[in-house]
């Protein structure tokens, strides 16, 4: 319903499925967000095989993306941590811009 009400339903995909398993042969997409039960603990599996331009992630603390992203944004609305990244070009992991 949300996608339809703002005009995105024919250019989404909504996905139901176990979000660890799924990301490992899933398709790149322009936009990920990802927002797993608070207290989540398998980032790191969860982001390193994700091939996305940008990454929204809801969580209950700050999580640590991995080298492969850059945060843009990230604010707290009370004691929830939203950060915004984008995916780093290959090869340029840990490099300061």
């Amino acid at each position: 319903r949300n996608l339809d009400a703002t005009g995105c339903s024919a250019r989404a995909r909504v996905v139901r499925a176990d979000a660890e398993q799924w990301v490992a042969t899933a398709p790149a997409a322009d936009l990920v967000l990802a927002d797993p039960p608070y207290r989540f603990d398998g980032w790191s599996a969860l982001l390193d095989p994700l091939r996305a331009d940008v990454l929204v992630v809801e969580s209950d603390r700050v999580v640590e993306l991995g080298p492969r992203w850059e945060v843009v944004r990230e604010r707290w609305y009370g004691s929830t941590w939203v950060g915004i990244a984008r995916c780093l070009p290959s090869g340029a992991e840990g490099e300061v811009p």
